[in-house]
Order: structure tokens, then C-alpha cells, then sequence
């Protein structure tokens, strides 16, 4: 079994593949992203159907989304990695580990 460790960074290789990344998540994971009810979508994803859809649409709208410059957090309990999710193309938005 992969570590959580393991599998954030396979998703972070997987992001731009997102019938491969799918193979990641629990049959009944669930990703929640309130703020993305601010620009129209749903916040909350649930179910390999749902995340798939959520996945396909981001590589959609931004398709050289990456993550970039992942380093480990120093000394950070709320999150293990931080990371800045870079969007060619369109407008940068840095995303940074929720507090």
C-alpha cells in the first residue's frame, strides 16, 4: 500500500493524465476545493465519475496545468508538502497548502 507521501506525488506526476491519475483515488474519495464555488463550479467532488469529470475539465481549461517547485514543508504540521500549482497559458494563480 502507497503512503500518503506516495500518492500525492504520483497525483502531482499524473495531472495532466487524468484516466491514470483516477487510478489513484478511492472508489469513494471525495476532493473539496470550496473556493471553486466562486467561479461556477461545485465545490465538492465524489466518486471516480465525479473527480474524472473534475479532472478532465481542468486539463480542459488549462491544459499545461503542472506542479512545480514541490518541496517539503520544514517544521509544518498542517501539511506535509507545499507546492505552487502553475497554470501556462492562462492567468498564474499560486496555490499554496491550506492552512
Amino acid at each position: 500500500m502507497a503512503t500518503a507521501k506516495e500518492l500525492l506525488l504520483a497525483y502531482m506526476d499524473l495531472i495532466r493524465s487524468p484516466e491514470k491519475a483516477i487510478s489513484l483515488f478511492a472508489a469513494d474519495a471525495a476532493i473539496e476545493i470550496p473556493y471553486l464555488v466562486e467561479v461556477g463550479l461545485p465545490g465538492r467532488f465524489e466518486g471516480h465519475e465525479e473527480i474524472l469529470k473534475f479532472l478532465r475539465q481542468i486539463n480542459g481549461l488549462f491544459p499545461d496545468v503542472a506542479f512545480m517547485n514541490v518541496q517539503r514543508a520544514a517544521g509544518s504540521s498542517s501539511c506535509a508538502k507545499r507546492s505552487t500549482l502553475l497554470v501556462l497559458r492562462k492567468p498564474f494563480f499560486p496555490m499554496d497548502c491550506p492552512m
